[in-house]
């Protein structure tokens, strides 16, 4: 019994052996396919960066010629109420009201009144192109809406921004019967347009150049 259990054990002994092995040559292997797969890539080194220049330069010309940059400008609200004392009632009202107020935006009586305030063409500001470039935020824990908007024109995006805040704050003071949100921040013009800007669009098309190769 004690011989069969000798030989028993080495037979395991022997087949683990045997395992480790087959695992290390597999090992093995991958290193060496990797190894050759890199000395492959920098033998065509030139094509990749021909590649990644190419890359480079189709996103500078979508840049140049292509797309058209975007401007956001933000003003802010906030949502008061009159009570003398603050108590928790009164913060959890001024909470629901924000909320309420964020639904004022998606009136089409609001994206009138705009319209009008600035004397812009119906026909190239419908309604549904003004609610698409106006979003209305609220920081979580706050009582302050964001009101932002996008536009070609980093003057329109400022005026429409202070536009909506002004007119908002009238339409919920009349229509809701309600204290007139304070206007706490006025938009500014903005100097630079959103996204990735030239740069990133170059860094970009150069790595997708480079991946692709």
């Amino acid at each position: 019994i004690q011989q069969s259990s000798a030989m028993l054990q080495a037979m395991q002994n022997t087949q683990q052996l045997a395992q480790a092995a087959e695992e290390q040559e597999e090992d093995d292997a991958v290193s060496v396919d990797l190894m050759e797969l890199l000395f492959y890539i920098l033998g065509k080194i030139k094509y990749v960066l021909l590649a990644a220049v190419a890359g480079a330069l189709l996103a500078l010309c979508y840049v140049l010629f292509l797309s058209t940059p975007e401007y956001q400008a933000t003003a802010k609200l906030y949502i008061i109420r009159n009570e003398s004392v603050v108590d928790m009632t009164a913060l959890n009202i001024g909470s629901a009201l924000t909320m309420d107020y964020q639904e004022v935006f998606n009136i089409w009586e609001v994206h009138g009144l705009v319209r009008e305030k600035l004397q812009l063409d119906h026909a190239e500001y419908p309604i549904s192109q003004m609610q698409k470039m106006v979003s209305v935020t609220n920081p979580d824990d706050t009582r302050f809406l964001y009101i932002s908007v996008k536009h070609e024109d980093p003057q329109m995006a400022m005026d429409l921004a202070n536009a909506y805040v002004d007119e908002a704050a009238e339409y919920i003071k009349n229509k809701m019967g309600t204290d007139k949100p304070s206007d706490i921040s006025e938009a500014r013009l903005p100097s630079t347009p959103i996204g990735l800007g030239t740069q990133g669009y170059i860094i970009l098309g150069f790595l997708a150049g480079t991946g692709l190769s």
